[in-house]
């Protein structure tokens, strides 16, 4: 397996990029779904739990891991464990497919860096646009002053 280093600049997102999750790591149960499927929905398991340990998994190196860990920390569980759910579609296995999207969508974007901004001069016309904008607020209250006969 090719091994990856984490990016030292901003990348346009491609798909190719960064390494899927194994369907090997991930666990999938299927639950009653609340979604659309008429009475599909309540005889059939159609909605798809997935649950995927970070820390343990073999297709990324341990500083991918960090970002991934840092950048969805708001849903991975006290158990070390990314949870997602989609109950969107009819079927199962439509389900199991987007559930897994989304998941190698997550880690994807959580890999970028971000670019870092360079700080930059303002320019002539929005100094101006700013005085006269200062000009004008200080206008409005000199005309609210009381005048003196």
């Amino acid at each position: 397996m090719e091994t990856f280093e984490a990016p030292k600049i901003n990348y346009e997102r491609r798909d190719d990029m960064f390494p899927v999750v194994p369907e090997k790591e991930l666990k999938m149960k299927y639950v009653s779904s609340s979604g659309p499927g008429g009475q599909n929905v309540n005889r059939r398991s159609t909605c798809a739990q997935l649950r995927w340990r970070v820390a343990s998994s073999e297709a990324f190196d341990d500083t991918q891991k960090q970002l991934i860990l840092q950048g969805l920390e708001t849903r991975i569980n006290q158990g070390g464990e990314l949870c997602l759910e989609a109950s969107e579609e009819r079927s199962q296995e439509a389900n199991r497919k987007a559930v897994i999207k989304r998941l190698n969508e997550l880690v994807a974007e959580t890999l970028v860096v971000a670019k870092e901004r360079k700080e930059t001069q303002p320019t002539k016309s929005s100094k101006e646009r700013r005085m006269d904008e200062k000009r004008h607020q200080g206008q409005k209250k000199t005309d609210r002053q009381k005048v003196e006969w």
